[in-house]
This record gives C-alpha cells, structure tokens and sequence, in this order.
C-alpha cells in the first residue's frame, strides 16, 4: 500500500472552516505534530477544564526561566484566560528527535498540506523561534516558541479574526504547554504527549460567547489535533517505509528553507536506516550451535 497516498487522503480529510478552527489554527497547528496511526494511539485521559488541570499546567510552566518580557506576556494569559482546556494524552511510536522536529519547524507539514490542496495556510519564518500564520478565511497569528526543551514546549501567539463570522474583528491570545514523555505499553516504548490551551479574547461579548461556546470549540480544538496526528503519522510510517517516497515529497517542499529542508532530509535518512537496521537484526537467524557451558 503507498504510504504517500495515505498522506494524501488524510490531508484532505483537514478542509472545512468554522470560526473556532480558524481562531486556533495558528495556536495547534504548531503543536499537533505526532505520528501513531489511530489505532495505535489511543486518548488514554479525558479533555479536561478544571480548575486542577490548569493549576498543573501552569505549574509546568517554567515561568523562573524566561525573560522578564515574555513572563508578563504568558502571565497575563494564563491568570485570565477566557477558555482553558486541557487535551487529552496521546501516545506514538514516532523518533522523539523527529517529534521534536516538526514542533519546532511546522511549516514542513504546512507545507505538505499545501501541495496536497488541504489547506490555503500562508506561513512566513519571522525569525529562528517566531512566524505568522495567516489561514485565508479571516484569521492571522504571529507565534513564538517562548521555551523549549524535548520535555516541554511553550508557545505564545497573539492574532486577530476579520472575516464573516462575526460582525467586526476579534483580537485574541494564546498559550500552549505541550508536555511529552514515554510510557511503556504492550512491551512498547511510546512517546506520551499531552497539550493545554489557554485562550484570552479581548472583547467582554466575545468572551462571554467563547463560555458559552466552550464545548464546541473544545470538541473543534480535539478533532483538528486528532486529524493532525492522523495525517503525520503516515508521514512517520512512510519515513521508514517508502524512504523514495519521502525523498519526492521533500524535494518538492518549496516553501520550506533549504536548511531546514536538508536536515529534515537528513533526519529522515537516519530514522530510515535505523529501521531497517532494527529490521536486520530481527530477522537474523539463530546460531545452530548449542551454547557451550562452563564447567
């Protein structure tokens, strides 16, 4: 079976707009680069608003460490945020490095999305840690990775919506805390991966209107991090298992820097081979010679 067309469907299976979608997809769409196949990566945990949740997820916010600028602006969210929400855990078998990888650079994806005709996403590299992110129906963010570490990332956007749903234009911020770490199942090591979300919107009505919307714009923000994890998960089986496949579609991401580019390439080449290193040694066939005892 081609991995690529799988790639394909599952890209496509991401159109549709709604406002909720198009006011967070700058904020998800950095972090819901995971890579199981549905059936492999169960939600283990329940979305989850309480008032516990986001004192932890505050908690893992490592708010001693950042910059007196960038504390006040996290601070600033996540004491009054207008919706909170915490996702619930899923687990992959992808390579942490590649994990890591395409959090830190998402436009690779995008970028695949794009040339699949799944998204009319405009993305543009402000800096090593910041981009914008305009989605073509209204909405546009600017997001910085404000920390980083493989365990957590935290990312800050700020962005605005202008488009039909609502009659002037809604300006709005944004903290995501994506913690990741592993857990074994079945004899198997996962990479466990869990997301909180919080939402600031600077309007009185519009934040009224997000509490009272609050379940459908939970349930939006779950499938489009669920549709996410579907497609990248194809992206990881076919890294290792149709690595020309993979070569194509990377030589084609034209919107993509070079450098960024290469060392995806070059990631991939890597997790390839190990596969199939893995592979061999598995396959390898036992001595015949009985094990000689020690007298």
């Amino acid at each position: 079976m081609d991995r690529i067309g799988f790639i394909d469907r599952h890209a496509r299976a991401l159109r549709g707009h709604g406002f909720w979608k198009t006011w967070c997809s700058g904020c998800l769409i950095v972090l819901s680069f995971l890579s199981p196949l549905q059936a492999e990566s169960p939600a283990f945990t329940r979305p989850s608003s309480s008032l516990q949740s986001r004192q932890e997820a505050v908690q893992l916010i490592p708010l001693d460490q950042l910059t007196a600028v960038k504390r006040e602006k996290i601070q600033k969210v996540i004491d009054r945020p207008s919706v909170y929400r915490r996702l619930p855990v899923q687990l992959t078998a992808t390579d942490p490095k590649l994990f890591t990888f395409l959090v830190r650079n998402p436009e690779v994806v995008i970028n695949m999305w794009q040339l699949m005709g799944a998204t009319n996403i405009k993305f543009q590299r402000t800096g090593p840690y910041t981009f914008q992110m305009n989605d073509g129906a209204g909405t546009s963010s600017r997001v910085e990775l404000v920390y980083g570490t493989p365990e957590v990332h935290v990312f800050y956007a700020e962005g605005f919506y202008d488009g039909s749903l609502l009659p002037r234009r809604v300006q709005g911020k944004c903290v995501m805390v994506l913690t990741t770490g592993s857990t074994v199942q079945e004899g198997r090591t996962l990479l466990s991966s869990r997301l909180d979300v919080f939402v600031q919107a600077d309007r009185l009505g519009v934040e009224l209107l997000a509490k009272t919307l609050h379940p459908l714009m939970g349930s939006t923000i779950d499938k489009n991090y669920s549709d996410t994890i579907r497609f990248v998960s194809q992206v990881s089986r076919a890294t290792t298992q149709n690595r020309a496949g993979i070569e194509r579609l990377t030589a084609r991401l034209a919107n993509v820097n070079p450098v960024v580019r290469s060392r995806f390439n070059q990631l991939t080449v890597q997790l390839n081979e190990s596969s199939r290193r893995a592979s061999a040694r598995v396959a390898r066939p036992l001595s015949d010679e009985p094990s000689k005892r020690r007298e």
